[in-house]
């Protein structure tokens, strides 16, 4: 039952957080420079999903037309995986990655389908010893992507929920008020 009852409060949080955001912020879903993040806490386990256009990530949004593309979405993907580099955790909370999963649709065949406007998803689980201890994340994709501007963030925690926009000026975010 508290799983059935975070979980509703996550997509109310979602909900809520992305009305917010399209009154108070002139973006769209898929807007160059702007990524989001969804981060959510219950018990132990701490859960982070990125959503970000591709060109982003990658400099391009359309089916690779070159073996330079190719290996751009590659490399990406392979840096997208490693959610320890991307994410470093309060060190005292002990937090391990158990789960990074990495997807767009420029992973896929040309010959399928082209691609005009794709997007890098991926999601990350890490397991932490000392929840208590968790107090922020520095994040580090402003970093590795530099095509990323602008992090929209959506926080569900024990403690309650937020949103905040974090930059490369401020990419540390805090999550104990």
């Amino acid at each position: 039952m508290k799983n059935l009852v975070w979980l509703t409060g996550l997509i109310l949080m979602l909900c809520n957080a992305n009305a917010y955001a399209n009154d108070h912020r002139p973006h769209t879903a898929h807007q160059h420079g702007m990524a989001q993040l969804n981060i959510a806490q219950d018990g132990h386990t701490l859960q982070i999903e990125l959503s970000s256009p591709a060109m982003n990530i990658v400099g391009f949004e359309h089916t690779p037309r070159d073996i330079t593309q190719h290996r751009a979405i590659k490399q990406a993907v392979a840096t997208l995986q490693n959610g320890i580099r991307l994410f470093t955790l309060t060190p005292a909370a002990v937090c391990k990655l158990t789960t990074a999963d990495v997807d767009t649709a420029l992973l896929q065949e040309a010959t399928k389908h082209t691609t005009d406007h794709a997007d890098f998803e991926a999601r990350y689980v890490f397991a932490c010893q000392s929840v208590a201890a968790l107090n922020a994340i520095e994040i580090k994709l402003f970093a590795l992507f530099p095509g990323i501007q602008e992090l929209a963030v959506q926080l569900l925690t024990e403690q309650g929920q937020r949103a905040v926009h974090l930059t490369a000026a401020q990419a540390r975010l805090q999550l104990k008020k």
